[in-house]
Parts: structure tokens; sequence; C-alpha cells
């Protein structure tokens, strides 16, 4: 995460986000507005996640649509402890109707061909 920088010795101890006299607004932004992920791009959007800002690259973040024409962002760290916690499971039986319905439909076709031919 990127953390505040000071450019002068004195910061108010009650809140740190009140800006000092002497520093400007565009010296703050600089190193807040950068993606998490990349610290290359700026922010674009939020983790839905963790809450993290990243940039809509797809080194980055996962997009996936939501509701009201919105998307769903989740970060790269986000994606891979997703990843880690899913399991395949394989249903033999259910692969093997799966494969006796595809050849049954390839007969059908074979078979309407063979007599529109004849």
């Amino acid at each position: 995460m990127n953390y505040y920088h000071y450019e002068t010795k004195h910061t108010p101890a009650s809140n740190p986000l009140i800006f000092p006299r002497n520093t400007t607004i565009s010296s703050w932004t600089h190193d807040i507005e950068k993606c998490n992920e990349c610290d290359e791009n700026l922010i674009e959007e939020c983790c839905n996640k963790c809450g993290e800002g990243v940039c809509i690259s797809t080194k980055c973040c996962e997009l996936f649509p939501h509701y009201h024409d919105s998307n769903f962002t989740i970060c790269r760290q986000c994606t891979n402890e997703i990843e880690k916690k899913l399991l395949i499971l394989v249903n033999h039986n259910d692969l093997r109707l799966l494969k006796q319905k595809i050849n049954k439909r390839i007969t059908k076709k074979q078979e309407k061909q063979s007599n529109k031919i004849k």
C-alpha cells in the first residue's frame, strides 16, 4: 500500500489528512493514486473483496459484469487466494450421459443426411 509522504516536519497529531501549509495537493496525490498491484498506473477501480485500488489492466485485476451496468472487480491477490480454494469436481456419470447424448445427436444427423441423399 502506498503511504503518505510529508515534505515538512510538521504533521498534525489529531488528523494526518490535514495538509500542512507548505505542501500542495498535487504532491500528495502522486503517491496516493497508484495501482496496488503494478504501482505504475492510476487507480480506476477498487477491489470488491479487499478494497484496494487497482487499474483495469488484465494483469492487475479480473472484471466481471455486475448489475446496473457496473463491474465487479477483484484484484490479482484476491483472485489467487480464491483460485487456491477452488477444487475441480468431475462427475463421471454426468460425463458419460453427456457423451451418449452427443453420440445420439451425431447419429441422428448422419441418418438425416443419408436419407436426404437417397
